[in-house]
């Protein structure tokens, strides 16, 4: 009850317990649109767009319910770039569903594709969208990753969630996208961080007044 009211949206996920983290790995993906690339071990590589954009697809078979969270990890990201989750269900595979996935810099980034009503039933197709520019970068995609619901997950795509440049592009004389001053933190940062500290301390309390109960 007490995460139902917390995350909502998770609920019918926190009711298994032994479900397993599901990865694929870029040179999994196959590259239906792009300019130039090709496969570096275990990452898929696009040196090129093709009219401003790529896109690396790959079939499935999860259930969406199983996994409301996504952990994707690449390098070469930039502001001039986009970067979208596509997937089809099977209840109706001529229907691409997507999302906007967010990010501050290179690296580890996650995300909360539950928060989609049409993330749903089983997903049939995985797709990874770059729109944009590349900016004379290579855009290295190395992994995509289902994970199912749990504490550290919810902590870790909030806070990511919140920091990123694509949710917070606030512009002053002190800040602006990818410069910030000295004196001053992103608000996503500092937005994120007290609300990563009041789960953190929510959950505190719970095991305290659990142990109580006992």
């Amino acid at each position: 009850a007490f995460w139902s009211t917390i995350f909502p949206e998770h609920y019918p996920a926190k009711s298994e317990n032994s479900i397993e983290a599901f990865e694929i790995q870029g040179k999994d993906f196959t590259p239906i649109i792009f300019g130039n690339g090709g496969y570096f071990g275990n990452t898929a590589t696009i040196t090129e767009l093709a009219s401003g954009e790529a896109v690396l697809s790959a079939k499935s078979s999860i259930s969406a319910d199983r996994y409301p969270f996504v952990e994707w990890k690449a390098s070469g990201l930039s502001p001039g770039l986009q970067v979208r989750l596509f997937w089809r269900i099977q209840e109706n595979p001529l229907k691409l569903e997507n999302a906007k996935l967010h990010f501050l810099r290179d690296g580890n980034h996650f995300f909360d594709v539950a928060k989609h009503p049409a993330w749903r039933g089983i997903i049939t197709e995985l797709s990874i969208g770059i729109f944009g520019d590349l900016r004379n970068k290579s855009f290295i995609f190395e992994s995509l990753t289902f994970k199912p619901f749990s504490f550290e997950s919810a902590v870790k795509t909030t806070t990511s969630e919140w920091t990123s440049s694509n949710i917070w592009k606030a512009s002053s004389i002190n800040f602006s996208t990818g410069t910030i001053s000295g004196n001053h933190f992103y608000p996503g940062l500092f937005f994120g961080t007290l609300l990563l500290l009041s789960l953190v301390f929510i959950e505190i309390l719970r095991r305290f007044f659990f142990r109580l109960d006992k």
